[in-house]
């Protein structure tokens, strides 16, 4: 199952969950506080060590920047 690492305000991560949401794919929603600085964690910088959400995590794919997410998920 694909996981999304976001923030509810990101419009970035808005971009991506809107995409899921049009093809109907199913997703986990991990919501990463920002404020608390979740990002800044040695898990969340395993995955993007630039620590910026939206990161997408498909079995052992990590796809990070809502761009390049986006094209993942239309392939």
């Amino acid at each position: 199952m694909i996981t999304l690492y976001n923030y509810v305000r990101s419009p970035w991560s808005r971009k991506v969950r809107t995409l899921l949401s049009e093809k109907g794919l199913p997703y986990r929603d991990v919501q990463v506080d920002l404020a608390r600085a979740e990002h800044k964690t040695p898990e969340f910088l395993a995955m993007n060590p630039l620590a910026l959400v939206p990161v997408l995590v498909d079995g052992d794919t990590v796809v990070s920047d809502s761009t390049i997410i986006n094209e993942y998920l239309e392939e």
